[in-house]
């Protein structure tokens, strides 16, 4: 969350309003700085991958909400989604995209699809300006407002493949195994109030894709069991190839969480030009237990975002 969006926090607390549920629709000529709502479906993403069984936790979470509750969950200002207005005069999100996809896969009987509505800051409107999509993208990269890596870690893909809704995102297993490090603090991340009292060399943080490097390490040192036909050498993590993911996800957070705190997890942070310390590395062994709970004991209890 930035500066102005903290700000504006402030002011609604001051002003006795907890929500930014006053906000206008979105529109593709609104400058920097505009505060708005637009459905989830019109929203785009900036990376290829989420981790589905941490997305449908929430999404429960979500589908589980009044009318009125999902309202006022979805006009929190820590909910508020970063956007910036591409070429095209869509709206791509750099942030929030497993609460986005949450959104998008949640179901009620109380509300329906225009009830979707994500609060959202326009960060930057690329609109009018005499720049290819080959600019766009690579200034969307130096910013670090995009993230070109699939959902099997391969590097520097093409962005003309991502998906044009959250909604078609890929699953990346150990986007949801580095997220229960993270809510363990096996990794400590600026924000997370559990991981507060845990002390490390250095303040804590909330760097650029954080959890996709954390969980790019897990992805080469903890294998998953994948099924032998050819078709998974291309699609691993789908339901054809990868049985069970959630049984085999938690029989590896006990040596995920042992990994975060090795020698070798700081050293291929180093190896990726990162400072370990400022992405959260913790070798202390202190961290927060999970508890699980969910139609399939997925979801983990210290869920805060």
């Amino acid at each position: 969350m930035n500066k102005q969006t903290v700000l504006l926090a402030l002011v609604l607390l001051v002003l006795g309003l907890p929500s930014l549920s006053w906000a206008k629709t979105c529109h593709s000529d609104d400058p920097a700085d505009t505060h708005c709502t637009l459905q989830v479906e019109k929203l785009r993403p900036t990376q290829f991958a989420v981790g589905s069984v941490a997305v449908d936790c929430k999404a429960d979470k979500i589908s589980g909400k009044s009318k009125k509750k999902l309202k006022k969950y979805l006009a929190d200002p820590a909910r508020e989604v970063p956007a910036v207005v591409g070429p095209d005069g869509n709206f791509y999100i750099t942030d929030h995209h497993h609460l986005a996809t949450a959104l998008y896969r949640a179901k009620s009987k109380d509300w329906d699809d225009d009830d979707k509505v994500l609060h959202v800051e326009i960060i930057e409107n690329y609109t009018g300006r005499d720049m290819s999509w080959g600019d766009f993208w690579g200034e969307m990269e130096k910013l670090h407002r995009s993230y070109n890596y699939d959902n099997k870690g391969t590097p520097d893909m093409s962005f003309a493949l991502l998906p044009t809704t959250v909604g078609e995102l890929l699953n990346d297993p150990y986007r949801t195994l580095s997220r229960w490090v993270r809510e363990s603090c096996g990794y400590v991340k600026l924000g997370k109030a559990q991981c507060d009292p845990i002390r490390t060399d250095h303040p804590h943080e909330a760097p650029y894709f954080m959890e996709f490097y954390w969980g790019e390490f897990f992805r080469r040192n903890l294998p998953l069991s994948i099924a032998s036909q050819e078709v998974c050498k291309s699609i691993p993590y789908s339901s054809t190839c990868l049985s069970d993911e959630v049984g085999q996800l938690k029989a590896m957070y006990d040596p995920a969480m042992k990994l975060a705190a090795s020698e070798q997890a700081m050293k291929f942070l180093e190896d990726q030009g990162l400072d370990p310390w400022s992405y959260g590395y913790n070798p202390s062994g202190k961290h927060v237990p999970l508890s699980w709970t969910g139609g399939n004991m997925a979801c983990e209890e210290t869920d805060s975002d």
